[in-house]
């Protein structure tokens, strides 16, 4: 492994297309490096990647917490300014400089410009920039290569340790044999690994075990050339090479994407109304809500649809509130399902889908969801919010209908159906827990002039 640390005694990497000369002007060749521009910092908002020394279209803007350019872009070569800005229409907060930065960038040479730790003062570890390059080994036969770069300086309560890395086939299989990258610790920057061509997930688990899975993601497969078309790469590229970021969770509370603390439950909502004058839902809360009357609050979950949306409350004591709801619900005077509530002002980034029904068989979870998931088979999907611990986690499912999908769980659940607020999110977009993301180091070879 080589720690962040030793990463700026730069070596030189796989080539970047610099650009040609125009064929009309005949104007020169200018020297370019690629970089990629990576935001892990997970309690700020977006921010805009600029170079300021000189006039460039090198530059990255509104990237939120995990955004990133998947392919490199052009650099001009030479010693280049990189500065980080808060992204917004607001001057004063698109005026705040995060980071000032200023590297060599050698031509051909392919670059990551790393923003990760915390930017609210007094956390550890504190905001820091660091830029590695990417040097795969060269393109062989049959051969993609994957390394791992480890951001997130905490992974509780997931793990205490190290990371082992799996390339493995995509679904559900249990992991067997040995990792594909062992032991990476925060801050590691591993060096690639020879992986044959194929379709692949990458999973990690604590280091020395190949249960339970924390987190998983499928790999990019790329995409076949032709006579006018380049390849994209990905895993069924040879000559591809990748790098595996491991992004750490949002802080809640924080400009990035919130966690699944903001999701509250309910002890029950109940309506004995039957015509629309009063429908009137009462909602009884396990601890104080913190609510005033006139709040406006999203509540999801409810089998029946009249329960759900965006609701204005009025309070009645602590615990309790009402809220009116769009049709009489005689069919049912209490919520069913996994009824949940949230503040309206977190709509906007909230990531979490509804769960009608969560029960399993054995290892076998059934999740039954209030809308269409979207999902297909061997999709990633984070479970989150069940009180029996075996369902919660990043799994590859298996889509039986549009409403249904199946995998299998950490472990016998203590329970069926599940208890507690389950939801259901598509890997990507979960921000409750660590997770991995793709940048392309080295595109396979052109096929098209």
């Amino acid at each position: 492994m080589t720690r962040f640390r030793f990463s700026l005694c730069l070596v030189l990497a796989s080539s970047v297309a610099a650009c040609h000369p125009d064929a009309v002007t005949n104007s020169p060749v200018v020297p370019k490096a690629g970089i990629h521009y990576v935001n892990a910092i997970p309690d700020t908002g977006a921010m805009a990647f600029r170079v300021v020394d000189i006039v460039s279209n090198s530059g990255l803007f509104g990237v939120a917490f995990r955004g990133m350019n998947a392919y490199a872009q052009g650099i001009e070569a030479g010693s280049r300014d990189i500065r980080v800005f808060m992204d917004g229409t607001n001057p004063a907060v698109a005026s705040t400089v995060m980071f000032d930065q200023t590297s060599a960038f050698t031509a051909d040479a392919e670059y990551t410009f790393l923003a990760y730790g915390y930017a609210r003062a007094g956390q550890t570890p504190a905001k820091k920039v660091v830029i590695t390059t990417a040097a795969p080994p060269a393109v062989a036969t049959g051969l993609v290569h994957v390394r791992v770069i480890q951001l997130a300086s905490t992974l509780a309560p997931l793990a205490t340790t190290s990371l082992d890395a799996w390339v493995v086939a995509r679904g559900g299989a249990a992991l067997s044999g040995s990792p594909t990258i062992p032991n990476v610790a925060f801050e590691d920057v591993t060096a690639h690994a020879p992986v044959a061509v194929g379709t692949y997930r990458m999973a990690f688990t604590a280091a020395g075990t190949t249960a339970p899975v924390l987190f998983e993601a499928n790999i990019p497969v790329g995409l076949q050339g032709g006579d006018s078309l380049n390849p994209i790469g990905g895993t069924t590229r040879q000559g591809t090479a990748i790098t595996a970021l491991v992004m750490p969770q949002s802080v809640p509370g924080s400009r990035a994407p919130f966690a699944f603390t903001a999701i509250l439950p309910f002890t029950s909502v109940t309506t004995t109304g039957t015509t629309v004058a009063d429908t009137i839902a009462t909602a009884v809360t396990p601890t104080p809500h913190g609510l005033s009357t006139g709040d406006v609050i999203v509540v999801n979950g409810a089998v029946q649809g009249a329960y759900n949306g965006t609701k204005t409350v009025k309070v009645v004591d602590p615990n309790t509130f009402t809220y009116g709801i769009s049709t009489p619900t005689a069919q049912a005077a209490a919520a069913t399902g996994y009824v949940y509530w949230f503040r309206a002002s977190f709509a906007a980034s909230f990531n979490g889908n509804p769960i009608t029904s969560l029960t399993s068989t054995g290892t076998t979870a059934t999740v039954v969801t209030l809308a269409p998931h979207g999902l297909a088979t061997d999709s990633i999907v984070t479970i989150n919010g069940a009180n029996e611990a075996a369902y919660n986690g990043a799994f590859a499912v298996t889509v039986s209908n549009a409403t249904t999908f199946t995998y299998t769980t950490n472990g016998t659940p203590a329970a069926s159906p599940a208890t507690g607020l389950p939801v259901f999110r598509r890997g990507d977009l979960d921000f409750t827990r660590p997770n991995v993301f793709f940048i392309i180091d080295r595109r396979p070879p052109n096929t098209a002039p």
